[in-house]
């Protein structure tokens, strides 16, 4: 199962800290983070949607919902709780 992302900033605080342990000049670092830091995150959030894009168009749907049925496209609905 696909898990869903880190917020952008999570990730960003995550990375930043890995850069920050490399062993490069301050100026390296600093291109890191602007240019593939950036790319990084950008990425991971088109990746999502693409995902998420996918499965709306097959009728997947998270194990907490339920197809519904009726709509003529694929959509989902919250699974009702079971008594």
């Amino acid at each position: 199962m696909v898990k869903k992302p880190k917020d952008p900033e999570q990730m960003r605080s995550e990375m930043g800290k890995l850069i920050e342990a490399l062993e490069l000049p301050e100026l390296n670092k600093q291109f890191l983070r602007a240019r593939w830091l950036e790319q990084v995150i950008w990425m991971d959030e088109k990746a999502w949607e693409s995902v998420r894009w996918s499965r709306r168009s097959s009728g997947w749907c998270w194990p907490n919902q339920r197809p519904n049925l009726r709509s003529p496209r694929s959509t989902c609905l919250p699974r009702k709780a079971s008594s």
